[in-house]
């Protein structure tokens, strides 16, 4: 999943992000929800609610270009949660 979803960032995506993204990754939830994970490394260490304006611009950027990638390759629905490194929730979506 991180490969390929690197690999959009790279020609599809937000210039510069594709290096940001560590790790990326879809599971099925019980009642048949789908859920994304995504790693960053913007500000690793920051909690929740000091994430800076720029740090969740740039989560939501990611956040938006992993739902453009996932609806063109699966069609189906879900919601992508943007972390970092203290795993805290940067931003979530819809997809």
């Amino acid at each position: 999943m991180l490969t390929e979803f690197r690999s959009y960032l790279e020609t599809s995506g937000p210039v510069g992000f594709k290096g940001h993204v560590k790790d990326a990754e879809v599971r099925d939830c019980p009642g048949g929800d789908v859920e994304a994970i995504v790693l960053t490394d913007y500000n690793p260490h920051l909690e929740a609610p000091d994430v800076d304006a720029e740090t969740k611009k740039k989560a939501d950027q990611v956040a938006q270009a992993f739902t453009e990638w996932r609806d063109h390759k699966s069609h189906d629905e879900g919601w992508v949660y943007v972390i970092n490194g203290a795993v805290e929730t940067v931003t979530k979506r819809a997809w």
